[in-house]
């Protein structure tokens, strides 16, 4: 994952709500007492909430010498944490040695997705749970033509469908669908319409402390998305329509 990607703990950020949101579904999928590993994970704050969750020891990895560097120190006083340099198309760890492997918008930053995601397989246990978030690349570039300098490529439904049933012998894909403005009313109304224009250019360089003011009398939120703005959909028709597709894959 490019750096400039990663999400920081201090960064007040728009995609700060989705994110957090990932882990907190991933966490309604794990017990106490699993064996985790969370790949691309950053700045460890996910991992973070899944040893929360496990109360057992979770294994962090990224590419990124600096960012495990980073994860070490800052969660240099949790047992129930490890951090490792990996690479997830090659991981050292022996086979079954995980009850989960959580990995999310990692898969589009390799041409070499597919010997990822067979190493997530290969190193979960017999009765493993494997849980993967990527881009919709119908919704994210517009044309099929990747937008993000980041990302090697994206997948449709259907592609990503194909990818994992043929490492997978079960799977549900669901959609990470924004749900700030279903509920019906005026200031729900009035609030998505400002959301679009303080999104748009110049505008949106207003500063974020403003930009909370002018939204919160109208929806009693701030600007950005929260954890709560989101659910998880596994009806087709909306989760074609969403941005990040979240796969359960069982082994």
């Amino acid at each position: 994952m490019g750096a400039d990607e990663r999400q920081e703990h201090n960064e007040i950020s728009p995609w700060w709500g989705e994110h957090t949101h990932r882990y907190a579904e991933a966490c309604k999928l794990l017990r106490s007492g699993m064996r985790v590993f969370d790949i691309a994970c950053g700045n460890g704050y996910g991992t973070s909430m899944i040893a929360q969750t496990t109360q057992n020891l979770v294994t962090g990895g990224d590419i990124s010498e600096d960012a495990v560097m980073a994860c070490r120190r800052r969660y240099a006083g949790d047992s129930h944490l490890e951090f490792h340099v990996c690479d997830g198309t090659a991981l050292t760890f022996a086979d079954n040695t995980f009850d989960a492997v959580v990995s999310f918008e990692t898969i589009e930053h390799t041409t070499r997705y597919r010997e990822m995601i067979r190493e997530f397989r290969r190193v979960l246990k017999p009765d493993g749970i494997c849980i993967i978030s990527t881009p919709n690349i119908v919704i994210n570039s517009p044309g099929r033509k990747v937008m993000n300098p980041f990302h090697t490529q994206e997948f449709d439904y259907e592609e990503l469908s194909e990818i994992l049933q043929g490492i997978f012998p079960n799977i549900h894909i669901y959609g990470q669908e924004y749900i700030r403005y279903h509920q019906k009313g005026f200031g729900m109304s009035v609030g998505k319409m400002l959301e679009w224009l303080l999104y748009q250019r110049g505008i949106r360089k207003l500063p974020i402390s403003i930009q909370d003011t002018i939204m919160r009398p109208f929806v009693g939120k701030g600007m950005y998305p929260e954890t709560s703005d989101y659910r998880m959909t596994d009806e087709k028709s909306s989760l074609l329509l969403c941005k990040t597709f979240w796969a359960v894959c069982n082994k």
